[in-house]
């Protein structure tokens, strides 16, 4: 099983044998080929370069040149199949019906597998990233997939917008009351995951609170959430420092506290999935929006030129509750004061309802 050094990468798998190497690509095909001559540091095989190898332990590491300008170290881990094969039917049928919750280092993620196909090979999926059970953002593209390989069966998760998390995930079982156990790694360290079912929202409860958001809503009162305090000598922490605003951006078309807390946002949701936020009269942010599968986050596209006269995006909010006459969402806002940005504090806000009926 190989991991490239400093990248996440855990889906190819190199057999052995006396004379031969085989590579299987999961999912993308398999490469063979001859070993000519083996040594105690190289192996030389055809259709390769000479590759250098060094076995520690259980740990096997290969390094070699594709070319000039391109040098590969990886390491191989053993791959063990699963004693108690798990059916690949099964698997996909119980993702499909699901939502899940799953986490690691912190970081938790809710993901809902859909049954919509990208293309022949993979479906679409929505993921979100919680940090401290906050809302930090949903992944722009995520795909999955399961293959197999020798019994084992793997799930992969890929987002090609965005592949920093851990991404290949080795089923061990589905557990009595429907949980699924699996391993996966990031980065050289291996992690025990659980996902977690939880019930998908009824179809038909969802399009009732899709057609709730359809409305103008407007500020009614904000609270920031807590920041907790931090050591700044805590190498594991990202601290945000405020940062000069670019040249390029319209201080008119902004968010800053005195806005939040005096309640001049407004956001109106349109039957057509565009949407407006604004304060007074300035549009902040305009675009499409689409409430997730799991029926509790609204992803919000910015369009492209608001991006470029304004460099200011829309984050997607969590809903926490919500009724024909108000809205409460949890959201991170980029922070404007005077020439700094604060990046993405978080806020607690009620919404009242500015029409009582579906904003046309």
């Amino acid at each position: 099983m190989e991991g490239y050094e400093d990248q996440v990468h855990y889906r190819s798998i190199y057999t052995f044998s006396s004379d031969s190497l085989s590579i299987d690509y999961l999912g993308a095909g398999r490469f063979s080929t001859k070993i000519q001559h083996l040594s105690d540091s190289t192996i030389n095989a055809d259709s390769l370069s000479i590759i250098k190898y060094h076995l520690k332990s259980d740990t096997l590491y290969l390094s070699f040149t594709r070319s000039r300008s391109d040098s590969v170290s990886l390491k191989l881990l053993p791959f063990k199949s699963n004693s108690a094969p798990i059916s690949p039917i099964v698997l996909d049928t119980l993702l499909v019906a699901n939502n899940w919750v799953y986490e690691y280092e912190g970081i938790k993620f809710d993901a809902t597998f859909l049954n919509k196909y990208y293309n022949p090979e993979i479906r679409l999926s929505e993921i979100q990233v919680y940090y401290e059970d906050r809302l930090d953002r949903s992944l722009e593209l995520p795909f999955w997939k399961i293959e197999s390989f020798e019994k084992q069966v793997l799930l992969v998760i890929e987002d090609p917008m965005d592949n920093f998390y851990a991404n290949v995930f080795y089923i061990k079982k589905i557990t009595d009351n429907g949980n699924i156990s699996a391993e996966t790694w990031q980065y050289d360290n291996k992690y025990d995951i659980t996902f977690n079912r939880r019930e998908l929202i009824d179809s038909l409860e969802l399009l009732k609170r899709n057609n709730k958001l359809i409305t103008s809503w407007g500020l009614q009162s904000a609270k920031k959430s807590e920041i907790k305090e931090v050591d700044k000598n805590d190498t594991t922490l990202i601290i945000f420092e405020p940062m000069p605003v670019w040249e390029s951006i319209n201080l008119n078309t902004v968010i800053t506290e005195a806005d939040i807390f005096n309640n001049l946002l407004e956001i109106k949701l349109k039957s057509d999935s565009s949407y407006l936020l604004t304060v007074e009269d300035n549009i902040i942010c305009k675009g499409s929006w689409i409430l997730q599968r799991n029926g509790t986050v609204v992803k919000l596209s910015t369009e492209g030129d608001m991006r470029d006269d304004y460099q200011v995006v829309c984050n997607d909010f969590a809903i926490k509750e919500i009724s024909v006459d108000s809205l409460i969402i949890e959201l991170m806002i980029p922070l404007y004061e005077g020439d700094s940005m604060i990046i993405d504090r978080h806020y607690e806000l009620t919404f009242k309802n500015m029409h009582n009926n579906t904003y046309e």
